[in-house]
């Protein structure tokens, strides 16, 4: 079995929209690797945002933490 990891995905497939990339994914057959590249693609379009959110969970984090030693400290 063959596994198509991320970093596989076409250059050409990164550079289309979102609305280019699900009718290219479309055209293919359920299961053919040009499908699962398509699907990889979504997929990281997707959870990119997800990934920001939490980056900017943990700085909001670690800023609080910082400000609460701070106020201990100038107590």
């Amino acid at each position: 079995m063959t596994t198509i990891r991320p970093r596989d995905i076409p250059r050409t497939l990164r550079k289309m929209s979102t609305e280019d990339v699900a009718a290219w994914n479309e055209s293919f057959k359920e299961g053919s690797a040009n499908r699962i590249l398509g699907d990889l693609e979504l997929k990281r379009r997707r959870d990119s945002a997800i990934a920001m959110r939490s980056w900017i969970a943990i700085g909001i984090s670690v800023v609080a933490l910082i400000v609460s030693f701070i106020a201990v400290y100038m107590k």
